[in-house]
């Protein structure tokens, strides 16, 4: 189904109303120690996303 381009405002209000979540995301997933030599670290990346 394509209903044409998305509308920058309606892309813009989407972004916004998800920005805080994501936000809170990234900040979990960076503060996990996940190097290649801890695995657990890499396990627990894999559980949050």
């Amino acid at each position: 189904m394509d209903d044409g381009p998305v509308r920058v405002e309606v892309l813009r209000e989407l972004a916004a109303r998800r920005y805080d979540g994501y936000v809170e995301a990234l900040r979990e997933l960076v503060n996990i120690d996940s190097g290649s030599y801890t695995p657990e670290g890499v396990n627990r990346v894999v559980d949050v996303c």
